[in-house]
């Protein structure tokens, strides 16, 4: 498993395997997300990566959110000021070990899978709420990080910039990595192979 996930009480026991592609639904949902993203975390609640059972010091988790975790999530903002490769060059500026040619590399590399190398060099003000999204994916998996958490940021897309997104999650499904999603709303669900459903939940 790559997550084991145990709440507090032992009340569930969440399995995530490598190479998912999994939505989460029902009460607690954000907590979940925020926990396993480690955007928020929780002390009370206790979880594995790879069968290594997560410390809660700051060094590793920024470990683990520079090099193996990737949030795309409302609580990630982009610099609006800023061009689209200046955000995501962000996580490697942060790991602070790279030449700046071979940082500018990676990104113009992730860029151009992600079929969005021609925004390069816009600012991110200037882009669609879609197109923001999918740079906050580009930043999320540049210095390879092999799990994606995508919170409920994608609520408000219509059917075609939906489409648009997911499109490019499941090539990165088609590639490996694991793919953990909001799944509370009904056009969300259909996109996803596994669903988890949290406490008393929606069906």
């Amino acid at each position: 498993d790559i997550f084991n996930y145990l709440t507090k009480y032992g009340e569930e026991d969440i399995h995530i395997q490598k190479g998912e592609f999994v939505g989460v639904k029902g009460e607690g949902t954000e907590l979940f997300l925020d926990s396993i993203g480690l955007l928020k975390p929780n002390m009370n609640m206790k979880y594995s990566i790879n069968n290594k059972v997560i410390k809660y010091n700051q060094k590793e988790l920024n470990h683990l959110k520079n090099n193996f975790i990737g949030n795309v999530s409302i609580k990630c903002n982009l610099i609006s000021n800023r061009t689209v490769i200046e955000n995501v060059m962000l996580p490697l500026i942060f790991e602070g070990n790279m030449k700046q040619t071979t940082m500018v590399n990676k990104c113009l590399a992730i860029l151009e899978n992600l079929d969005i190398i021609k925004y390069s060099n816009k600012k991110v003000i200037s882009l669609t709420y879609a197109e923001k999204i999918i740079v906050l994916l580009a930043r999320s998996i540049v210095n390879n990080q092999e799990i994606v958490i995508i919170d409920d940021i994608i609520k408000n897309l219509d059917r075609v910039d939906l489409n648009y997104v997911f499109g490019k999650l499941i090539e990165l499904y088609s590639h490996n990595y694991t793919i953990v999603v909001d799944a509370n709303h009904d056009k969300v669900c259909h996109f996803c192979k596994r669903i988890i459903l949290l406490g008393e939940g929606k069906e």
